[in-house]
């Protein structure tokens, strides 16, 4: 980053800093213009080569102390900590900077529980050590800071990651595999969420921060310098706050199945139908009292084999007894005459496809035992469901936990399912080729991670309830490791899923659910994964936990039953609304009341819900069209008729139209068409219906928000998600994408103002659904089921969120920065950073003081940010040589100043512009033309806007529409305009990559258009203007694809 950087901080460790990223950061700190009074800096080896440097920088800055440390040795890191302590005193540490780490280049097939190991002891459990030893220390630079609140010159623990730990992003992977160090990075991750849960009760932050593709000497395929790395590193931590804290099967094995889900497991793929040739169930002592229903089941079904390796005993119970069975269950258990092994061997005794087996995941000659005694039964019908079931969990907190007990559940729960999926790879890759099927499914061939949403840093199940560092690290890098195997095993057949088991009554009596509740579901999951599910983390109702754009989890389970006493659903005569009326009817309770409306009573498309009406005295048709006000009141006189005091429980707004435009052909018409139906038509619909729903929520005895009490489900798209941008080389449709991105900022404002009525808001994603598209992938029926299970599952949690028709939950709007291949397109987060707006947006722009533009546009520029970014531009020592202020009067009084500027500066020309008139902003392209010639406009700045501040009881279509006219559709027509002008300036610069010195559309947005921060709620409403600020980030991210 361009500027320099400067904070305070009074002490700060850098471990691992003899070399590379770490020697580049203590450079920094030293360098600093406030420097800190004691740099810190560690080496494992004081004498080597590799230390050299450090040594000489250590003679020419007094304050640079240089510590010999290995933060694998609990030794070596009290030996250190007795040396910070003697130079900071009663002043603390404010800085732990966790850098030191070490990769090994090992792919699935090569990796082993060594390099594992020995990864994980330094990358994860390295930092662990250090943040307890120097724990004491970071409290007392907390408690001497005078700074509020959490900050990195208060008290910090920086934790060293990499993207490559990220399971949704599985950086590099085409590159290099690294098993180890990404399950290493990923419970880092999880290392540094607990530690932000644990410590800000002491004023101490915990970040983990990626330094991007390195120049070191270890990285074979480097993107920056050490220097550039450690810049941006300073600059965050410069900045840092409080805020930045699813049968048909052959042969299966489940292991941990000598009791709980692991036992269920085996017994229902016994009872299949056609059950697999062999079961292999695992369990941890085959002798032991658990594993006796397990070994019982082996005596009466010949094709399971216990193993010794529960959850698991549950598990195997479900195979055994499905309706066709696997020909083999096969059960693992770590003591064959273990206690615990007495259901699953009784159960082998009663399955003959039961094979009880004996197995210790962690040691590689108990896995080939076991592999060869499958091998014996299966031979070449291969494996086809390996269940990685086993594992354990140690009850230890920040405080107590330990790199023995670590390591010892890593072992188990990460390393154990690896060895066992590199040792059954052939026997799976067998089922695989064998099986004619296409794509991938449980029946083909298929590895199963039994998981933990403990081992999610956004759900951080039952944190407060149990810490278990060790298990939720584990867990983490578990789920890794299936992303990896996802992206590796594919091409040979193989699917590959974790699967979270809910929080069972195992070692819980007060969990939530039993262990047959937990293995239905989970069987019921397995025999609806396919390949759109590879790489998911999905829960025992096939609900996806971890964010994942490249993949979908299994369906939910079919059975849908939830009481509602009456329903509207909008856009009811076809399609989704017809499918979800008729759901609704077929409920074992259906609602008393159930409304379906349509435009036009007469037309053909209304027959079915006409005769269906006929069919059920419940249905009451009404004519309704959500843009007009009067139609709405006459609906709404209908409805009350009926329901009387009883309210009205579910408004469904799923009334919506979609044109085909692109953003060449996009214009203001058909854009207010579409958003007057899809989202002002739901605002209207909820203002008048909002007495009604209240009324059903004051009439509801239940707790907390359900579609059962009172709700507004708005039904959306992924194509209003910026983050997914659905189907978009299909079919652009920028008008439908805008108003469903606006909807569902709508939906956030409404479960920000209605939840204190009892009212629930969400946001549904059919999926892409056969209406219009014949090719799609959904039916009606499919999607209309799988929302109905949404429904009835939807509780206070859920609200303001946007779901999809499997209940996973998108993230549908966030403050947007990015660029394309020939024009830069920015969407800046706040106006109030304006006055340092090249330098906010980093690598993409330029600081001001450096740029080299030949001309600028700025639209709005009579006063405020438009008139201050004016002036900055003609006080740059290079000013451009043109720049284009404009002012929707030019007589106006507002224009005095502007006017005035005019005439001392040659270079600024005054523009009457309204960007709401395609004939003013043609206008304005002309005048511009005449200037720039065939050099072009540099630099387009869309700061012309209104704000309108209602809230959701004042606020209408008049004043949305004005604003979403103004302060989205006018940048849009603006960019469309101005586009050859940018073409050519590109074109002309010599500039590589983009900038804005090349060719740039900048849109000042708002925080306010943000649908996650929502910032301000309290204090600042402006519906109208947040849908058009989160509005203007959506058209923008169209232009950067098109362009």
């Amino acid at each position: 980053m361009a500027k320099p950087v400067d904070f305070f901080v009074f002490s700060v460790l850098v471990t691992g800093s003899n070399r590379g990223i770490g020697l580049g950061l203590v450079k920094r700190f030293l360098e600093l213009p406030s420097p800190p009074k004691w740099v810190f800096a560690t080496t494992r080896d004081m004498e080597a080569e590799k230390s050299k440097e450090l040594r000489e920088l250590a003679c020419k800055y007094p304050n640079l102390v240089v510590l010999q440390l290995d933060v694998t040795k609990l030794e070596s890191i009290q030996a250190a900590l007795k040396e910070v302590q003697k130079y900071v005193g009663e002043g603390g540490l404010t800085i732990l900077y966790n850098n030191a780490g070490i990769w090994v280049f090992n792919d699935l097939q090569t990796e082993n529980a060594k390099d594992m190991m020995r990864v994980y002891s330094v990358d994860t459990i390295g930092p662990l050590q250090m943040s307890q030893a120097f724990l004491p220390l970071l409290k007392k630079a907390a408690r001497r800071s005078p700074c509020q609140g959490l900050s990195s010159s208060k008290a910090a623990v920086i934790n060293m990651s990499s993207t490559a730990g990220s399971i949704e992003l599985v950086a590099f992977w085409d590159q290099y595999q690294f098993i180890g160090y990404r399950c290493a990075k990923a419970a880092l991750n999880m290392l540094t969420k607990c530690q932000s849960l644990e410590y800000p009760a002491d004023g101490i932050m915990s970040v983990a921060i990626h330094p991007g593709s390195v120049d070191t000497k270890d990285n074979p395929d480097p993107e920056i310098s050490v220097e550039e790395s450690t810049q941006g590193i300073m600059t965050v931590l410069s900045k840092l706050c409080e805020e930045d804290n699813g049968t048909f099967l052959d042969c299966v094995l489940v292991t941990g199945s000598n009791r709980g889900i692991g036992l269920g497991l085996v017994k229902r793929f016994l009872e299949l139908p056609c059950p697999p040739k062999w079961v292999f169930a695992t369990t941890l002592d085959l002798e032991g009292e658990d594993d006796k229903e397990l070994r019982e089941l082996a005596c009466k079904y010949p094709n399971l084999v216990v193993l010794q390796l529960g959850i698991g005993l549950g598990l195997v119970k479900r195979f055994l007894e499905l309706p066709c069975p696997p020909k083999w269950v096969f059960a693992t258990t770590l003591d064959l005459e273990g206690e615990d092994n007495k259901e699953v061997k009784e159960l082998a005794c009663k399955h003959p496809n039961l094979v009880v087996l004996q197995l210790d995941v962690t040691k590689l000659e108990s896995i080939q035992a076991a592999l060869k005694e499958v091998e014996k039964c299966v031979g070449e019908g291969g494996l086809t469901l390996l269940v990685n079931n086993a594992g354990i969990r140690l009850f230890n907190d920040l405080e107590t936990e330990n790199a023995k007990d670590m390591m010892r559940v890593y072992s188990t729960n990460t390393i154990g399912p690896l060895q066992m999926s590199q040792a059954f790879l052939p026997l799976l890759k067998k089922a695989a080729r064998r099986n004619p099927q296409e794509g991938l499914s449980c029946s083909k061939a298929a590895i199963i991670n039994t998981s933990s949403a403990g081992g999610s840093m956004e759900v951080m199940l039952l944190w407060p309830k149990l810490k278990i560092i060790g298990y939720r690290c584990s867990k983490t890098a578990l789920n890794m490791l299936t992303r990896c195997q996802s992206l590796e095993y594919p091409r040979h057949g193989i699917l590959s899923v974790c699967i979270h088991p809910g929080w069972v009554k195992t070692v819980y009596k007060d969990a939530d659910l039993t262990v047959e509740e937990s293995t239905q579901g989970i069987v019921t999951v397995l025999s609806m994964l396919s390949e759109k599910d590879n790489g998911t983390f999905v829960d025992w109702l096939g609900r996806q936990r971890l964010k994942a754009d490249t993949a979908a989890p299994g369906e939910m389970a079919k059975s849908v039953d939830f009481s509602v006493f009456s329903v509207l659903v909008t856009g009811s005569n076809r399609g989704i609304g017809l499918g979800l009326v008729k759901r609704f009817l077929e409920l074992p309770c259906p609602p008393k009341w159930v409304f379906a409306t349509t435009r036009d009573m007469e037309a053909g498309k209304s027959k079915e819900v006409k005769e269906l009406a006929c069919k059920h005295p419940n249905l009451v048709v009404l004519q309704l069209d959500v843009t007009k006000l009067e139609s709405i009141q006459a609906a709404l006189k209908e409805v009350e008729k009926c329901v009387g005091e009883g309210g009205l429980t579910l408004l469904v707004n799923n009334a919506g139209i979609r044109l085909f435009n692109d953003l060449e052909t996009e214009n203001a018409k058909n854009m207010m068409t579409i958003y007057s139906t899809n989202t002002i038509g739901p605002l209207q619909m909820s203002q008048a219906f909002l007495p009604l729903l209240k009324k059903a929520a004051q009439r509801n005895p239940q707790e907390g928000l359900s579609c059962s009490k009172a709700a507004i489900i708005n039904i959306s798209s992924a194509g209003g998600s910026m983050e997914v941008m659905l189907l978009w080389y299909k079919w652009k449709g920028i008008g439908y994408r805008c108003s469903k991105t606006a909807l569902n900022m709508l939906t956030r404002c409404q479960s920000l103002e209605y939840s204190c009525h009892g009212i629930l808001s969400v946001c549904i994603h059919p999926g892409w659904v056969k209406t219009t598209y014949k090719e799609a992938d959904l039916t009606v029926e499919e999607s209309t089921q799988g929302i109905m299970t949404v429904l009835s599952m939807l509780s206070e949690k859920d609200n303001g969120t946007f779901v999809d028709w499997l209940g996973r939950q998108s993230t549908t709007g966030t403050l947007w920065i990015g660029g394309s291949s020939t024009s830069l397109v920015i969407q800046l987060s706040h106006p109030n950073v304006i006055n340092t707006v090249m330098d906010e947006c980093g690598s993409y722009l330029v600081a001001l003081e450096k740029m080299m533009t030949y001309s600028v546009l700025v639209t709005g520029s009579d006063r405020g940010i438009g008139l201050s970014l004016v002036k900055r531009f003609l006080d740059l020592p290079c000013p451009p040589k043109w720049v284009f202020a404009t002012t929707l009067d030019l007589e106006g009084e507002d224009n005095k100043e502007l006017k005035e500027l005019a005439c001392q500066c040659q270079n600024l020309v005054v523009l009457q512009l309204d960007v709401t008139n395609l004939e003013s902003i043609q206008a304005v392209v002309k005048e511009m033309q005449k200037c720039v010639g065939e050099s072009g406009l540099t630099l387009l700045i869309n700061n012309a806007g209104l704000k309108v501040g209602n809230n959701l009881e004042r606020e209408n279509a008049k004043d949305m529409m004005t604003v979403y006219s103004v302060n989205t559709i006018g940048p849009l027509q603006m960019s469309q305009a101005c586009l050859p002008l940018l073409k050519l300036a590109a074109r002309r610069s010599p500039c590589q990559g983009l900038s804005s010195s090349k060719a740039a559309v900048i849109n000042i947005s708002s925080a306010l258009g943000s649908i996650e921060l929502m910032e301000r709620w309290d204090i600042v409403k402006k519906v109208a203007y947040r849908c058009s600020k989160v509005l203007l980030s959506q058209v923008m991210k169209k232009l950067r694809r098109e362009n």
